[in-house]
């Protein structure tokens, strides 16, 4: 359990764990002050992540994911949690992961320079989220909200997200999805 109001830095996780904000997410917040990204899991097996605030995570270069990244070994399970004005130089400005479960979430105002302003994600399921006001502009720009492969969303709110670049070549300002996953039960707009 993360105590009450503000913790700030990154948090790095190496092991299968639990974080529970004890308030919930308007009270629980972790704010890396746009020094690092919020959350860096890596080799953690799953990972659960409940009731937070994720905000202010910056993922400099290339480097993806600014408000929770999780590598590959990693299978995170996002639940009533808010990612709020993140922004990473790489993909995934909020979020970048894989086979992650993120449900009851709130992801709004983040941004990339490249890939998915909101969510970049493969092989995991997006239900019951709002992603509202992401970006992702220039190199790349792919998914504004969500840019994902094989991956299922239902029940989510895709709102007022952009993708675009100057040299031409983005799409998906709400959503770019490949492979084979599915989109039911969504408003995008």
């Amino acid at each position: 359990v993360i105590p009450q109001p503000p913790n700030f830095g990154m948090i790095r996780i190496l092991k299968q764990i639990t974080l529970r904000g004890e308030g919930g997410p308007e009270v629980t917040i972790l704010d890396a002050e746009r020094q690092a990204r919020v959350i860096y899991c890596e080799n953690a097996g799953e990972v659960c992540l409940e009731g937070l605030t994720l905000t202010r995570g910056t993922a400099y270069g290339l480097l993806s994911g600014a408000g929770c990244f999780a590598d590959a070994t990693t299978r995170p399970r996002i639940s009533n949690c808010v990612v709020i004005d993140c922004g990473s130089g790489g993909d995934g400005g909020g979020i970048a992961c894989t086979s992650a479960v993120i449900t009851d979430c709130v992801v709004r105002n983040c941004r990339s320079n490249g890939q998915a302003g909101g969510i970049l994600c493969e092989n995991s399921i997006i239900k019951n989220c709002q992603i509202i006001g992401n970006s992702a502009r220039e190199n790349g720009a792919f998914g504004g909200g969500i840019y994902c492969l094989n991956t299922v969303i239902s029940g989510c709110l895709i709102r007022g997200n952009l993708a675009w670049a100057s040299h031409g070549g983005a799409a998906g300002g709400g959503i770019c999805a490949r492979g084979s996953g599915s989109i039911s039960d969504c408003w995008i707009e």
